[in-house]
């Protein structure tokens, strides 16, 4: 249970207000993604991920024992640009939901716009800092 003080600005006494939480069940998932870049700029996939409740939900009143279950599937594509000096990402992903069971069934659509330095333009220098000197 989770308590809460209320009390308002007529310096009425104060009362404690009760509020009912609901705990949620165990749970395990997995997703995946396989995705490649097709040119140096485009990048395709395919994704997906399954979600089920092990342990019913404690606390739901009369929807107790309530255990959910999806699982979703979909495309992704990716698009990288110049921004100035930094170096942009456009990355779509959906999701159509299927195999579900006590869980909200639908699509699911993330949209990610981020930004990062260049990456090095040398060609003769290696981009990542190893042991020994690269072999020709």
């Amino acid at each position: 249970m989770d308590a809460g003080r209320s009390s308002d600005l007529q310096a009425e006494p104060e009362h404690w207000i009760i509020i009912a939480c609901l705990v949620s069940g165990r749970r395990r998932g997995c997703s995946c993604v396989a995705s490649q870049f097709v040119t140096k700029q485009v990048q395709i996939g395919l994704l997906g991920y399954f979600f089920e409740q092990l342990t019913a939900d404690i606390g739901c009143g009369t929807l107790c024992p309530f255990k959910s279950r999806t699982a979703g599937i979909g495309p992704q594509f990716g698009y990288l640009f110049p921004a100035g000096d930094l170096q942009g990402y456009l990355n779509l992903k959906a999701y159509c939901d299927y195999e579900t069971k006590n869980h909200a069934h639908g699509y699911t659509v993330w949209l990610t716009l981020a930004f990062s330095p260049k990456a090095p333009s040398d060609p003769s220098r290696p981009s990542m800092v190893t042991k020994t000197p690269p072999r020709d």
